[in-house]
């Protein structure tokens, strides 16, 4: 029976480690946005991204990255505001929102961050005005908010389950084994 036991544990170790290595690798960026677009706003670079990457309506994050074009450099003096619509909107409350003053990051002063709150599906226009010590400048950027799929959730949750269920009998079975072995 301990060999059996040593199967068992070392099996559940398997299912462990195949587990993690087929768990979707996540590289984060900065405020968890993994995917940055960039346009020219004047004399600056703005790169832009959104937490979730595929947006759905509620909060969304937005991180942005400005640099001064000539030199690279980041600008931590510029104001930097946000704002959005649904593309082919009239800027109505629905389907718009106001502007936003985005927060410099103070650990990383390239970095500005704004969250914002989505209230409607469509092909959104977000707005980045930059103003700074060399000029202003203005980037549009496109995004696609869309109703987020309840089955992605539900095919977590089953797999999540699946995957205790296994543990929890290997473990089981494993302990049940080393006690008739100790008896």
């Amino acid at each position: 029976m301990r060999g059996a036991g040593r199967h068992v544990a070392a099996l559940a170790v398997v299912a462990i480690l195949a587990a993690s290595a087929l768990w979707p690798y996540v590289a984060e960026s900065h405020g968890g946005v993994t995917e940055f677009r960039k346009e020219r706003a004047g004399p600056y670079e703005v790169a832009f991204g959104t937490s979730p990457r595929s947006p759905s309506p509620g909060p969304v994050h937005v991180s942005l990255r400005v640099v001064d074009l000539a030199g690279g450099e980041p600008v931590p003096d510029a104001a930097v505001t946000l704002s959005g619509r649904v593309d082919g909107g009239q800027g109505s409350e629905p389907d718009s929102f106001k502007e936003v003053a985005a927060e410099l990051y103070e650990s990383d002063p390239v970095f500005w961050d704004a969250d914002i709150l989505i209230e409607q599906v469509g092909d959104w226009v977000f707005r980045v005005d930059v103003e700074g010590e060399v000029g202003s400048g203005a980037a549009d950027f496109e995004v696609k908010v869309r109703s987020s799929s309840p089955v992605t959730g539900i095919i977590t949750i089953i797999a999540l389950v699946a995957f205790l269920t296994v543990v929890a009998l290997a473990m089981r079975t494993y302990l049940s084994a080393r006690r008739s072995g100790d008896t």
